[in-house]
């Protein structure tokens, strides 16, 4: 009896192994996702959930890989690394794509969009979508969707609630065109250090303040080093998913529809963990110490941006950022 309970089990042992092995070489297509973010981020469990539905909507011939954290490439060359294929898919934002493509930086131009419902309609409009081909003609990558990434706020051991309180403060930007309009705006002193560096800067005092969406600052515990939470809102950003265009083509259209399928549930997921957390993050920053500021007014933030505005037409597309500011919420 024995004798045959172990044949039964070897039996079933073998038909499993076969099953997985079976498994394992059905998958038609494999989509290596480069994450920029850590598993712990919303973007991350994003992806998670486009897993999840791809590889069981496409009935295993998709099979998704997901790496966090920059283990397939660094930001700096996503769009670069993407376009060459590299990887197959990642997320990142319009300033990156403004590299390539000039008119994708009005995507990130500070107080484009009044609110997150109104940013994400605009990304979702046709106007949006003219930017986005010519992105994907230049890069060789077709942007497939967009999230809501964060309300970028100033923090700062220096407290201005008014751009001229903040003239004397050395904000620390990354290096691209459109980080020096987000310190003109705010009206303080850009100075470039890189993200890695952030946290020892601003500890020693290289910079006086940086800004970034709430989830960050406390993920990277900037409340250790800063003073003040002033509520600028002085970028409303997304985040994009995209795909090399290679790859994209190769699936056939059922497959196409489950990718974006996919991408709009994991984008579910990534907007409302975003909004809880930016909600909850205030109140636990205010707990670790920092004082939360909102300005009276951002009207003179706002006309110190739109200052600006006209002198990127030439790069933009004559009055984009006026439709893109009609656009409805």
């Amino acid at each position: 009896m024995k004798k045959a309970n172990g044949i039964v089990a070897i039996t079933a042992l073998l038909a499993a192994t076969g099953a997985m092995s079976f498994a394992a070489v059905a998958a038609d297509f494999t989509l290596r996702v480069n994450v920029i973010q850590s598993k712990s981020e919303p973007v991350y469990k994003g992806f998670e959930v486009f897993k999840k539905y791809v590889e069981s909507a496409s009935k295993g011939k998709i099979d998704v890989e997901l790496f966090d954290s920059t283990q397939l490439g660094g930001q700096g060359t996503l769009v670069l690394d993407l376009g060459q294929g590299q990887y197959d898919m990642s997320a990142t934002s319009p300033a990156a794509m403004a590299a390539v493509t000039p008119s994708a930086g009005v995507l990130n131009a500070p107080y484009m969009f009044r609110s997150p419902k109104q940013m994400l309609a605009a990304l979702n409009s046709d106007v949006a979508k003219h930017i986005f081909k010519q992105f994907e003609s230049d890069a060789n990558v077709k942007v497939l969707d967009a999230w809501y990434y964060g309300t970028r706020e100033l923090t700062s051991n220096i407290l201005g609630t008014t751009p001229e309180e903040l003239s004397s403060v050395r904000m620390r930007i990354y290096d691209a065109p459109i980080a020096y309009e987000f310190a003109y705006a705010l009206g303080t002193k850009p100075t470039v250090v890189a993200f890695s560096e952030l946290y020892l800067a601003l500890k020693t005092g290289t910079v006086d303040a940086e800004e970034n969406p709430i989830p960050t600052i406390e993920a990277q515990k900037f409340y250790e080093a800063q003073k003040y939470l002033i509520l600028t809102d002085h970028v409303i950003a997304p985040t994009l998913p995209m795909i090399n265009l290679d790859k994209w083509k190769a699936l056939s259209p059922d497959l196409q529809k489950i990718v974006v399928e996919g991408l709009k549930k994991g984008g579910e997921l990534n907007d409302k963990l975003v909004r809880a957390g930016e909600s909850g993050l205030i109140a636990k920053l205010k707990e670790q110490g920092m004082t939360v500021v909102k300005p009276k007014s951002l009207d003179p933030f706002r006309k110190r941006a739109e200052e600006h505005y006209k002198k990127y037409e030439s790069a933009w597309g004559a009055g984009i950022y006026r439709k893109l500011q009609a656009i409805g919420e």
